[in-house]
């Protein structure tokens, strides 16, 4: 009897699961067109319905049949019920747009439309920035307002470049953090810098972004050393309608966006198929590097009579040093000279422009699943700073996506991007060849030593100036030539105004060269011009010039599925489990400009004896890696303690096989979150790491598979040449360069306190690094009796001391009022070598303390007008050591910025106006150094916004 019973109650509860049907759909701010998150979904009169997630969709069974009321509520907002009667609701995702309420008790602030679920159980650091403070960001971009984020570096090389990192190691061409578009990586893979909003996505599509801060190897892969940033852009199922933005600026700056997305429905009345276009355009006059300072690392500065080496000034690097014993007595007053240079503004062109394309067509296989294919394409002209200056000129990019995906369950997704670096050319070695083509360095050299040798009675005449004729003086100028020498550079300095005529005129002797008859190009001359072109359009490698050749590719497929496991159908998942994979494989194509991959040739001779090239081929690179992943997640004490443990596994074709594991405790008590958390990264050699062979003038940069052995420090070579003493040499090798390893642990708290009012997110972490990748600078020489000819190279290599960096960031809301917000940040960050000795250099750029404050309204009211906002932003930045190249070292001052932006958001006619100013105070900074200082940008936007006409 008891067995029947149980056996019918199960049959029934199974026909009422069979029975019930689905509802789904999302939920919107009607004016913002941000998600709503926890919102309330459910049919009137019933507990059955759902809460929205991240995203703002929700979805539940029911076995009710219509007729019956739909509820949508939401903390300060109206609440909408929508009959239904039909069972066609059953077969369409809903869209449910809700206006916040006019009347919004002072004490209800909406704190959890900004907090998320997701965020308070991440076990990572998770920044992120929604459809609202991207439209209210005071920066003249949203990607630039990111830098206002806690944790968050950022650096503008140029006003087309601006790169985002975390957590340290910061770099125009940043390697520790992924920077994701929908999911899809879009680094450039040969010219291995982040993409960062080039080819992205345009302002008025993007929905989210979301900054994943810290080690996030095992979910995300060997790319995601420090840090993850994640881009999303909006749904044309969700965001239909046409968008249109203008934006005028100062530095004649113009942009113009447009996005236009449309849904159609199938026969039963449910939007089936989606697509979107979106194009923008910019164009504008890009901050100029034009400092003439002394650069860090010139041995002399701007009183030395012979010149120095300037920041922002190329061809002047080498130093020509006469400072010696025999020298100072045969040429008195030479010392030492640099050679005349070229400045920046002579070789590039500032003028950049940047156009973007996208589209996207969505089609829904089933109400949850849907297939995507999209398309981005990127072009433009603008300045970049890696290794050296570069000016890039008709720089493509074009990234191909396809992919399968159920929200929350799986996906399936396949991406392309191929790039072409069109023009592109190095603005550093440009300045180089132009001198070669009138002489090189040891010939103008000569000819300045040869030019000063009319001043050579004038300085020995100057009043009490040493004369080594003088017998009075001659036995000292051997055998006591320090103190002699001491006397001789006072008188020097007495005379230095004199000393730095009679040097400019030697100058201008050795420029216009008369024993070669060559005299230097003047920029602005037809001739330079001429002369630069032919320089610039030709390629490096092949045909001597400048001119970078880049058609690299790289092709990667992955894959994800989410396992809910249960006992039984109905009951809870007790546990989640998170299955992954990933192949990448990159095809770089640099013919010798970049990379090593050069025209190999074989030779012979013909009957003649002539010798002739008898067969040649391109050296072809080629690399992969293939990855996977599990993670496992069980909720425990009614879903307040999470525990989570992550691994996976990755193999590139260069390197054995890692393992990154990760594990994490979240505690949640009502409105506090507590987070214990330890990770690990691996970073793989990147290309360049691996294949590099670049001139960049002072040196040859190179990558280092296979080590290298007996370079010469630079300092020992500096003493050995000074003294002409080859004995001084000192030797290092330089190992084969492998992957890098990092472990970090993390304690972290979320809160919402004081009725709601505040909201507080901190965290602390520490990281240990082992076999950290940085860069060693060495000489080859070509003779080590004569130490004077030699090659100067940068190796990429692996530090064999352990290092570590530590640090804390703490942020904070403060909802005072309705709708305004009071909100900081505080992040503090250090590199500690533990007593290395290494000679490697780490490249941390990073300041070790850095603060944002500012205010912020939206939504406000003034008398009977409707649809104001404001945004005030102070950040300020301590000076830090920028260690970019042997060309761009030195410090950065500290500096601070100021942006404010006012808004009226004007409904009657869809129309938002904004108008703002990033570092409205106008104090000139500069970000990187070599960089461009960086001064007030005023600009004004309209945008037209007819979603709710479509």
């Amino acid at each position: 009897m008891k067995r029947n019973l149980l056996l019918s109650l199960g049959l029934l509860f199974c026909g009422l699961f069979l029975s019930a049907q689905e509802i789904g759909g999302i939920l919107f701010d009607k004016q913002t067109g941000e998600p709503l998150i926890n919102a309330s979904v459910v049919i009137k009169g019933t507990t059955q319905g759902a809460v929205t997630d991240i995203d703002g969709k929700f979805k539940f069974r029911t076995d009710m049949k219509p007729p019956f009321t739909l509820v949508f509520s939401y903390i300060g907002y109206e609440s909408y019920e929508m009959p239904v009667s039909g069972e066609d609701i059953f077969k369409k995702q809903l869209t449910v747009r809700l206006n916040i309420s006019e009347v919004v008790k002072e004490e209800v602030v909406i704190v959890d439309s900004r907090i998320t679920e997701k965020q308070k159980e991440s076990p990572l650091t998770i920044e992120s920035m929604g459809l609202q403070a991207i439209k209210q960001t005071a920066s003249q971009t949203f990607y630039e307002g990111l830098g206002t984020l806690k944790g968050v570096d950022m650096q503008s090389a140029s006003l087309g470049f601006v790169v985002i990192n975390t957590r340290g190691f910061n770099s125009t061409s940043p390697v520790r953090s992924l920077q994701l578009l929908d999911g899809a990586d879009n680094q450039a893979p040969g010219l291995n810098f982040s993409i960062g909003n080039f080819a992205g996505a345009t302002d008025i599509d993007i929905q989210k972004v979301d900054l994943i801060v810290g080690a996030s190897s095992p979910l995300y892969g060997p790319n995601a050393f420090n840090g993850v940033i994640n881009l999303q852009t909006k749904n044309p199922f969700y965001y239909p309608g046409l968008s249109v933005m203008v934006k005028g600026a100062e530095r004649n700056l113009f942009e113009g966006a447009l996005r236009y997305a449309r849904a159609f429905k199938n026969k039963n009345g449910t939007d089936k198929f989606a697509f979107k276009v979106n194009f923008s355009y910019l164009r504008a006059n890009d901050w100029q590097a034009n400092s003439s300072a002394a650069a860090d690392n010139s041995r002399a500065g701007l009183s030395n009579p012979g010149g120095y080496d300037a920041v922002n000034r190329y061809g002047d690097e080498q130093e020509f040093n006469y400072d010696s014993r025999f020298n100072n007595r045969l040429f008195p007053g030479l010392k030492s000279y640099y050679r005349t240079g070229y400045m920046e503004r002579d070789l590039v062109d500032y003028n950049i422009s940047n156009l973007k394309a996208n589209t996207a067509l969505h089609y829904r296989i089933t109400q949850d699943i849907e297939a995507r294919v999209a398309y981005n394409f990127g072009y433009g002209t603008t300045v970049y700073q890696g290794d050296n200056r570069y000016s890039l000129r008709g720089l493509q990019f074009h990234h191909l996506r396809a992919e399968v995906i159920k929200p929350d369950k799986f996906y399936l997704r396949a991406y392309a991007t191929f790039e072409n670096a069109g023009q592109s050319y190095d603005a550093v070695f440009t300045a180089f060849k132009l001198q070669d083509l009138r002489m090189s360095n040891a010939d103008w050299a000569s000819e300045y030593q040869q030019a000063w040798t009319p001043f050579l009675q004038k300085v020995r005449s100057l009043p009490g100036y040493p004369d080594p004729n003088n017998p009075l003086f001659t036995d000292l100028w051997f055998n006591n030539y320090d103190s002699i020498n001491n006397v001789a550079n006072q008188v020097l300095s007495l005379y230095n105004d004199s000393l730095s005529l009679w040097h400019s005129e030697a100058r201008k002797l050795a420029d216009q060269s008369p024993v070669r008859g060559l005299s230097r190009l003047e920029p602005g001359t037809a001739e330079f011009d001429s002369l630069k072109n032919v320089i610039t359009s030709r390629t490096a490698f092949e045909e001597g010039g400048t001119r970078f050749y880049d058609k690299s590719k790289m092709f990667h497929v992955q894959g994800e599925y989410k396992w809910d496991l249960k006992r039984k159908k109905a009951e809870k998942p007790w546990m989640d489990l998170l299955t992954g994979a990933s192949f990448r494989l990159y095809l770089p194509d640099s013919r010798g400009t970049i990379f090593s991959d050069t025209m190999m040739r074989t030779f012979g001779t013909d009957a003649n004896g002539n010798t002739i090239v008898t067969d040649s081929s391109r050296r072809r690179i080629t690399n992969w890696q293939v990855g996977a992943y599990v993670s496992a997640n069980k909720k425990l004490f009614n879903d307040r303690l999470i525990i989570t443990a992550t691994l996976r596994m990755d193999k590139n074709q260069n390197f054995p096989v890692l393992f990154t594991p990760a594990a994490s405790l979240v505690w949640s008590e009502k409105n506090h979150t507590i987070r214990l958390s330890f990770s690990s990264a691996i970073r793989n050699p990147t290309l360049q790491d691996q294949y590099l062979y670049y001139n960049v003038g002072r040196a040859i940069l190179v990558g280092n598979l296979n080590g290298f052995d007996s370079l010469v420090t630079v300092s020992s070579l500096q003493e050995a040449i000074g003294n002409d003493d080859p004995k001084r040499l000192q030797y290092f090798n330089a190992p084969a360069v492998r992957p890098e390893k990092a472990r970090t642990l993390e304690i972290g708290y979320k809160g919402i306190l004081f009725k709601n009012k505040v909201y507080l997110d901190g965290s602390a972490f520490v990281t240990f690094y082992k076999d950290f990748i940085g860069y060693r600078i060495g000489a080859n020489l070509y003779s080590i009796q004569n130490p004077w000819r030699f090659q100067v190279f940068r190796v990429a290599t692996n530090s064999p001391d352990r290092i570590m960096s530590y640090g804390a960031a703490l942020g904070f809301s403060y909802f005072f009022i309705n709708n305004y917000a009071l909100t900081g940040n505080y992040t503090w960050n250090v590199l500690n070598r533990l007593g290395s000795t290494d000679e490697l250099i780490p490249a941390f750029n990073t300041p070790e303390h850095k603060f944002n404050i500012g205010i912020n309204g939206r939504d406000i009211k003034i008398k009977s007008v409707k649809g104001f906002g404001f945004n005030v932003n102070y950040k300020w930045i301590q000076g830090f050591i920028f260690e970019g190249s042997p060309q761009f070292t030195g410090r950065i001052p500290s500096y601070s910025l100021l942006d404010a932006q006012i808004s009226w958001e004007y409904s009657k006619i869809y129309t938002t106006f904004k108008l703002g100013a990033s570092n409205i105070i106008s104090r000139m900074n500069t970000q990187v150094y070599g960089g461009p200082a960086i001064g007030r940008m005023i600009y004004g936007t309209v945008l037209v916004d007819l979603k709710d006409l479509f």
